[in-house]
Order: structure tokens, then sequence, then C-alpha cells
């Protein structure tokens, strides 16, 4: 439901008409759940047909890097240095991570990953940009923890987990 609210809250707002927007708890979250199973099917069914087992809340530092990645099961450190060298491509993803990775502000969650356990590896499929600019803060010595929640699933989960072809 975080992950639900979240998005209602920020990136699916356009999909929202006027009268939907800024609802009580409640019945944002009724909204906000029907809205995250229409747009974003194409994350959360490849999840389900790995055999979802539970959802944990967990709270990552830097010495969980070496197992945490990002969708395609690229390192989350090469993700980071790539996307933070990229050149403008016109969507604006990489000056938003260069802008979070900039702020004096912490980088905020919800994060949302895949794997079989907490012990990794962890593959993060909401959040990656931000993510990426958590990165850049634990490599300028900006370190501190962040939550996630965990998805634990029985098989992994090709769309998430397997490189890309």
């Amino acid at each position: 439901m975080a992950w639900a609210l979240h998005e209602y809250r920020g990136r699916n707002r356009h999909h929202l008409p006027a009268h939907l927007v800024d609802l009580p708890l409640e019945q944002a979250r009724r909204v906000a759940l029907h809205v995250l199973l229409q747009v974003r099917q194409g994350v959360i069914l490849p999840m389900l047909a790995s055999g979802i087992r539970e959802c944990l809340h967990v709270r990552l530092t830097a010495i969980d890097i070496p197992r945490m990645r990002v969708m395609g099961s690229d390192p989350v450190t090469n993700w980071s240095r790539n996307k933070l060298a990229e050149a403008d491509t016109g969507d604006g993803s990489a000056d938003y991570v260069r802008r979070l990775a900039a702020s004096p502000e912490p980088v905020n969650g919800p994060f949302v990953a895949i794997g079989r356990s907490a012990d990794g590896p962890i593959v993060f499929f909401d959040g990656m940009h931000r993510l990426a600019a958590w990165i850049a803060h634990v490599n300028e010595g900006r370190g501190y923890p962040i939550e996630a929640y965990l998805v634990i699933t029985e098989w992994p989960s090709p769309a998430h987990e397997l490189p890309a072809a």
C-alpha cells in the first residue's frame, strides 16, 4: 500500500481526474491501489508470477550495497554512476538524479525490491532513480540508512532480476 500511495501522490497524479486528487487517506488508498494495478501491470504481473511469499520492511545501509541491484541485475553502483554521467535524453531522469544527488536533503522512499531472502541479492524495481542519488550521497561520505519494501518470492522474476537481453 505504501508503494501505491507513493505513486498516487507522485507520478500517477496525472492519470487521475481532479476530483480524485488529494482524497482523505482511506479513499486515497482505494484509488491508489486501483491506479497502481492499471498503470504498473508490467511490473506487478511478473512479480506475482514469481510466487510472492511475503513482504518485508527492511533498513539498508552502505554495507548492503554489494548485494543491491536494479532491474536487469545491474549493480546499484554501476546504475548510479551511469545515470549521473548520462547526457540529457529528453526525459529528465538523469537531471532528476543529479538534482537529488546535489541536494543536502536525504533521499526518501519508499523503495520496492524483490529477492528470495533479505540476504540478497535484492533487486530494486521502484525508486531506482532515488537509489542512484542515495549511492551518490554514500560515495560522498553522506551515508544514512534507507528503508525499502522487499518482496520475497519463490522464484526469480525474469522481468526484474535477469540481465537484459
